[in-house]
């Protein structure tokens, strides 16, 4: 059996404390580090995002959207390095990722999970390679554009996860900025 994942488990400055098991520091809501990836495809006249529907058998935010990808890194992880890695595991391809945004966030989800991260924000931009999504983590993938989007936000935000639309606003934000 695979052994459950040690956290990060920071301070509001996001200097590390300690370290506990994934689904304890879920639990008790530890302030812990995190990261969130979005994948842009702008080759195209219409700018799209990759979204992804996280697994049934997650045991929080199941069947739920969300950003590209997202996780943790590991103890004494470069927190790029841990983005690459962890996009590399779910989405099956690498691109250059940028750092945009350290934000802080907490959401009660259900089964009283709690989402408590300093989650680093970045972008990066589809260049081709095939998508090989691991489907133990994500159930399906598509690309939106901004229009469905917003709609979708708008009128259907129980279909995202906590998260996403902050973090996607950061994101966004970044993108008009500099692209």
């Amino acid at each position: 059996m695979k052994e459950e994942q040690q956290l990060i488990i920071v301070n509001p400055y996001n200097q590390q404390i300690t370290t506990a098991k994934k689904q304890l520091t879920h639990e008790k809501g530890y302030l812990h580090r995190a990261f969130s990836i979005f994948i842009f495809d702008v080759r195209q006249t219409e700018i799209k995002l990759l979204l992804q529907q996280r697994n049934s058998t997650k045991y929080h935010c199941a069947n739920l959207w969300s950003n590209s990808c997202c996780s943790h890194p590991f103890l004494d992880e470069d927190i790029k390095k841990a983005a690459k890695r962890r996009m590399q595991e779910e989405l099956g391809f690498k691109t250059e990722l940028h750092q945009v945004h350290w934000l802080h966030y907490r959401a009660i989800m259900q089964n009283n999970i709690i989402e408590n991260e300093i989650d680093c924000i970045f972008v990066g931009f589809y260049n081709d390679e095939k998508i090989a999504i691991n489907s133990q983590e994500v159930q399906q993938i598509k690309w939106q554009n901004f229009i469905n989007l917003t709609h979708d936000i708008k009128y259907k935000k129980q279909i995202f996860t906590p998260w996403f639309v902050t973090t996607y606003l950061i994101a966004i934000n970044w993108l008009k900025n500099n692209f």
